[in-house]
């Protein structure tokens, strides 16, 4: 029987292989939730066994960015920083691949003023303009996948709590993107075996 770990090995190799179809040579960044570490560690490791030239990380808490949402000064939420916008539109340009590693946190913002958080969302999408249109004009390889956590799989299945409702959700998301077959790289790329057990 497949544990729960080389499953997750098989779904960082079809996050790296399939979902961004890295090159060799090829740099790779992976925006990331920090509870997602294991993922992001084996993803890495497929990445530079595939060829990568360099893995970087774009690290974020939700708990974090309440806290700032919450408190930090409002001519904080009208910035964005600089160096990191720029940084971003330089990977772009020098094609790497960007891997988004989604947690969604549904009810984190319900008490935080909504023009905070406009203001925030208008700083950042301003300031990386530029190199979210090479992902939206297909001129470099992207993808988003997703990291299960008790908090959203509780949302999920509001009848299971804790480790039942996430090893739920994770059997869920496994099975969806194909990561519980034996070769999910190879029932990506046959149609016929998408939906063949095996």
């Amino acid at each position: 029987m497949t544990t729960f770990d080389e499953k997750l090995d098989k779904y960082a190799e079809l996050s790296v292989k399939t979902g961004i179809n890295l090159q060799k040579g090829q740099e790779l960044v992976v925006k990331a939730p920090i509870e997602a570490i294991e993922l992001v560690r084996k993803i890495t490791k497929v990445a530079y066994q595939a060829g990568a030239k360099q893995v970087y990380y774009d690290w974020f808490d939700h708990d974090l960015m309440l806290t700032r949402l919450t408190y930090a000064p409002e001519e904080a939420l009208k910035e964005f920083p600089a160096w990191e916008a720029e940084g971003m539109e330089e990977l772009s340009r020098r094609g790497a691949g960007f891997l988004i590693v989604k947690t969604p946190e549904l009810d984190l913002l319900k008490d935080v003023d909504p023009e905070r958080i406009a203001m925030d969302n208008r700083a950042t999408s301003e300031a990386l303009h530029n190199s979210r249109e090479y992902r939206m004009s297909d001129k470099v390889s992207w993808n988003i996948i997703a990291f299960p956590t008790v908090k959203w799989a509780e949302k999920v299945f509001p009848k299971l709590k804790g480790k039942e409702a996430l090893d739920k959700l994770w059997e869920t998301v496994l099975k969806m993107t194909r990561a519980d077959r034996e070769d999910p790289v190879k029932a990506w790329e046959d149609p016929k075996r998408l939906w063949m057990k095996n």
